[in-house]
C-alpha cells in the first residue's frame, strides 16, 4: 500500500484480518462455483437467477456481516 492505513494500530489489525477473511471467502466461493459448472453444457443462453437465489444470497451476506463485523 502506497499511503498505508490511516487508523490506529488496533483498528488496522482488525481491518487487515477482515480483508484477509473476505479474500479467502471469495477464493473458496470461486473454487466452489468452478466445480459446479457443467463444462459440457451446449446452451448459449445465460441462466437468470431466481428470486429465491437472490434472497438466499442476501441472507448469507447479512449473516457474514453480523457474525464478523458487528
Amino acid at each position: 500500500m502506497h499511503v498505508g492505513l490511516r487508523t490506529r494500530l488496533g483498528n488496522s489489525l482488525v481491518i487487515i484480518v477482515a480483508i484477509v477473511a473476505l479474500h479467502n471467502f471469495v477464493i473458496m466461493q470461486r473454487e466452489s462455483e468452478m466445480n459446479d459448472v457443467d463444462w459440457d453444457d451446449d446452451d448459449d443462453e445465460p441462466e437468470e437467477p431466481s428470486g429465491a437465489a437472490d434472497a438466499s444470497g442476501n441472507a448469507k451476506h447479512k449473516l457474514i456481516i453480523a457474525r464478523y463485523f458487528t
